[in-house]
């Protein structure tokens, strides 16, 4: 979401994100909390009072497509139970809604959440190099 507000990031990586906040907390908050879901509205216009944070802003989806035309690379586990694998097909295809969009997709077999790296290793580093080589160009300040 920062990318969307500051034109100096000029490619991003998004691993295991979602479209949309609300849901996830509609089924953590309860679980976590140990609270009936109907707790849950309450509790996230407390944390709007109290901390000035409103999570139904919160739509990476609703924003995505403005990133472009800078490169953007979503990955995601497809053993994903937090964030579904689904979340990054929506993210990628609002993200190709825009006029030069530059848009890449990994699905990375066997991976939990955010463990994609943990997974793949190596190659998730050099996949993740070659991304931002691709969209940068190669680091030559060693020089």
């Amino acid at each position: 979401m920062a990318a969307a507000q500051a034109p100096a990031i000029r490619a991003v990586i998004s691993d295991s994100a979602y479209t949309d906040i609300i849901p996830i907390l509609e089924r953590e908050v309860p679980k976590r909390g140990h609270l009936p879901l109907m707790f849950t509205p309450g509790a996230l216009f407390a944390a709007r009072v109290l901390y000035g944070m409103d999570f139904y802003s919160v739509r990476p989806v609703d924003i995505v497509a403005s990133i472009a035309p800078r490169p953007m690379l979503f990955i995601q586990g497809t053993s994903d139970k937090y964030v579904p694998p689904s979340d990054m097909d929506a993210l990628a295809a609002t993200a190709r809604t825009a006029p030069n969009a530059n848009v890449q997709t990994w699905l990375v077999p066997g991976a939990a959440h955010a463990q994609s790296f943990n997974t793949e290793g190596v190659v998730y580093v050099d996949r993740v190099v070659a991304f931002y080589n691709a969209a940068l160009g190669p680091d030559t300040s060693a020089s």
